[in-house]
């Protein structure tokens, strides 16, 4: 569903639904959205990626995964690209808003969490392994490795300003790494790339 904003509001306090998206015919997994791209991305354990459009709420597109296997994580990029991930094949697909197919990697772990950084350059995943791994969006290589941490990454997530990641534990403890600043890791992923 889409909500109205607080001018949406009926009288007796209780939100009203504007849109009602609908097409997956299994559990929803993951959901994503993109004002500015104006489309709702969203997964399902029935192997299907759908992207509807945010302000109509129409139908674009659905895209399959390519063994038809559940989506257990999607993410979209600013830029377009969408990310899927099943645990059946522990597989990273990259498609493009179109549903053209980029790229695909096995990731070799069970992942429970990736993001997109916000300029749309790279793919960071966490999972069972207990590493950090930073791959290019765009060909899922990869780029750089954080030291193994002690215990199973189950979130992660970057600031804002792109100064600072961060890892949950399955232990419940929260590491942050300094970035600096966007502009020194893009140097620094270049600078490993180049010495590759």
């Amino acid at each position: 569903m889409v909500w109205e904003d607080e001018k949406g509001i009926s009288k007796g306090g209780l939100d009203r639904s504007r849109l009602v998206l609908s097409g997956h015919s299994d559990e929803i997994t993951c959901v994503a959205s993109d004002h500015l791209l104006d489309i709702v991305v969203s997964s399902s354990l029935d192997h299907k990626c759908l992207i509807h459009s945010l302000k109509k709420g129409r139908y674009i597109r659905s895209i399959i995964h390519p063994n038809e296997y559940p989506i257990h994580l999607m993410c979209l990029a600013k830029s377009g690209e969408i990310v899927l991930y099943s645990e059946n094949d522990f597989t990273l697909h990259v498609f493009s808003i179109n549903g053209a197919k980029i790229c695909s990697c096995d990731s070799s772990e069970r992942l429970s969490c990736f993001v997109i950084t916000p300029d749309s350059e790279f793919l960071i995943t966490g999972g069972e392994k207990r590493v950090v791994t930073i791959r290019h969006l765009h060909n899922l290589e990869i780029v750089h490795q954080l030291p193994k941490m002690d215990y199973p990454i189950i979130s992660l997530s970057i600031s804002p300003e792109e100064f600072h990641l961060f890892a949950a534990l399955s232990d419940g403890s929260l590491w942050t790494f300094s970035l600096i600043s966007s502009h020194s890791v893009k140097q620094t992923i270049i600078s490993s790339l180049e010495n590759i």
